[in-house]
């Protein structure tokens, strides 16, 4: 996993309990803190980009959407998955998209330079509405339209999984994120809702005035095969992790309540790049 980057997601940061998640399944996990040249790459059978920067978010002075990746490490890159290499970029809300849009644009999306609002994929039993209106303590009714309708899943060995020995992903939560147009030959994994719109994010000028844009058609999840490699990009970041959020303690990620099948979906991804599902 890529720390090489000034990465707001690593293994031994807000990406541990990913970590854990795949050791726990006999995958080994290292973190990779050097930049991306062929030997480094040579080492890696999946690779795993998440919220990759050119400066530290927070740096005085530091242009976080400068981008993160120079030329010379995309063509390395992706010589190594056109020969079979394995990459899971996760991208999320402004900064991110901006900081990897030149690497996202070659993989086959083009990037929101912003965020979006969704939160919810796939189905949402009854007793997750009930819970969630009881969290918020509104109605059922009020937090169907703050909800508005869930996006859809796509069909993907992702998200079938491995039938006969788990079920298959039908729910997923989202807390926050961007969005992508894809190529004509990305798999839909999370279909951002119909109803869904995103802001961009104006550094210089009041945020009140800023562009909103519906965003029907793009995804917050896809995949691609790429010559003899594979490629999944994820448009929110939070959805695995395992985090605890605010002064309210909110559980953020895989250990959220409503994530049910989160984790299933996140060691998922990792087992068809990996070439097991």
């Amino acid at each position: 996993m890529d720390a090489a980057h000034e990465n707001f997601h690593t293994l031994d940061g807000r990406y541990y309990a990913f970590g854990k998640l795949i050791r726990e399944d006999g995958f080994r996990a290292a973190s990779l803190t050097e930049r991306l040249d062929r030997a480094v790459l040579a080492e890696c059978t999946v690779l795993v980009i998440a919220g990759a920067l050119a400066f530290p978010d927070g740096q005085t002075g530091a242009d976080v959407e400068v981008p993160a990746f120079r030329p010379d490490e995309i063509d390395r890159l992706l010589d190594w998955v056109v020969g079979g290499g394995r990459l899971l970029l996760v991208m999320d809300h402004w900064p991110y998209p901006s900081a990897a849009a030149n690497l996202a644009v070659t993989l086959g999306v083009v990037p929101f330079y912003g965020g979006a609002s969704y939160q919810a994929f796939g189905e949402l039993p009854e007793t997750a509405w009930r819970a969630l209106a009881q969290q918020e303590g509104l109605t059922t009714d009020s937090v169907r339209r703050v909800l508005a309708d869930p996006g859809a899943l796509g069909d993907h060995p992702i998200l079938r999984g491995r039938p006969g020995v788990e079920p298959p992903v039908r729910t997923l939560m989202t807390f926050g994120g961007s969005a992508f147009y894809p190529a004509v030959d990305v798999y839909p994994l999370l279909q951002v809702p119909a109803r869904a719109n995103g802001t961009v994010r104006l550094r210089r000028r009041a945020q009140e005035h800023a562009p909103r844009y519906a965003l029907e058609g793009w995804l917050v999840g896809g995949a691609r095969l790429f010559g003899a490699g594979r490629v999944v990009i994820l448009g929110e970041a939070a959805m695995c992790s395992a985090q605890i959020a605010g002064p309210q303690r909110l559980r953020m990620g895989m250990n959220n309540p409503f994530s049910i099948d989160n984790a299933r979906f996140c060691l998922n991804v990792i087992r068809w790049l990996a070439g097991v599902i």
